[in-house]
């Protein structure tokens, strides 16, 4: 029997069962035969290949963090904690404690009062600075395109930076929200590093087939798309069914 890319998915939960284990075996037909070597030894035969991935389980989701970056777009981030479920921990810059005041009229302490626990951003001996520090998601919303930068060039230079490169280096959920346009070809080689690396890149580009009556609900679809990345049940929108929504 030829084997070659034959692939075998193995899944399992931690003891706690909040999270969901997955090895893949690539160029095997069952685990059995990847791990004893059975297919590897058949001459001609590429030898198998294991991977191992892990997501937090969907609806057992515990600890989110939220980063708020210097650029426009606030609006989406002070949302987000507003809609989450979970703990939450939050970290506002001063670039975007200067912004809220403007697009939002709130203080950065507001903003703080809508999550369970805050830190400053130059608070590098924060617990989110350690790798072994639970959370389960980071979600930067707005990510300014400084703070793009320094994440896919591996720069921890403040809270929120050092805590992105925590989430790749431990394979945790990191989402990336950047609001900028157009975007320039650094930009674009930045994301796709951080793409590869395991981060997910969701812009804040809002559907219209929800038909949206206001900039609440242009907001709310970026926010529920957010929700949807980490794992939480929401009606923040109509979802698409094949008709648009009358008006």
């Amino acid at each position: 029997m030829d084997v070659s890319n034959v692939s075998y998915l193995d899944g399992c939960q931690n003891s706690r069962k909040s999270r969901i284990r997955c090895y893949l075996y690539i160029n095997a037909p069952s685990r059995t035969a990847a791990t004893t070597g059975m297919v590897a030894n058949r001459p001609g035969t590429p030898r198998p290949v294991k991977r191992f991935f892990e997501w937090p389980r969907i609806g057992s989701l515990v600890h989110i963090v939220v980063g708020i970056t210097g650029a426009s777009g606030l609006r989406y981030g002070v949302r987000l904690l507003e809609c989450l479920e979970h703990e939450t921990t939050v970290v506002v810059s001063v670039e975007a404690a200067a912004i809220a005041e403007g697009e939002l009229r709130v203080s950065k302490r507001e903003i703080e009062d809508k999550a369970q626990n805050h830190y400053e951003n130059d608070d590098l001996s924060a617990p989110l600075a350690s790798g072994s520090f639970k959370f389960d998601a980071l979600v930067i919303v707005p990510c300014s395109m400084s703070t793009l930068s320094k994440i896919s060039c591996g720069v921890a230079d403040n809270l929120i930076t050092r805590t992105a490169s925590v989430a790749l280096k431990e394979r945790r959920k990191l989402v990336l929200v950047p609001r900028e346009t157009p975007l320039s070809t650094i930009h674009l080689q930045n994301m796709l590093r951080l793409s590869e690396a395991g981060a997910v890149i969701m812009p804040a580009c809002p559907a219209f087939y929800p038909s949206p009556e206001n900039v609440d609900d242009v907001v709310d679809f970026v926010v529920g798309r957010i929700l949807d990345t980490v794992g939480q049940e929401h009606d923040l929108f109509q979802r698409w069914d094949g008709q648009y929504k009358q008006l």
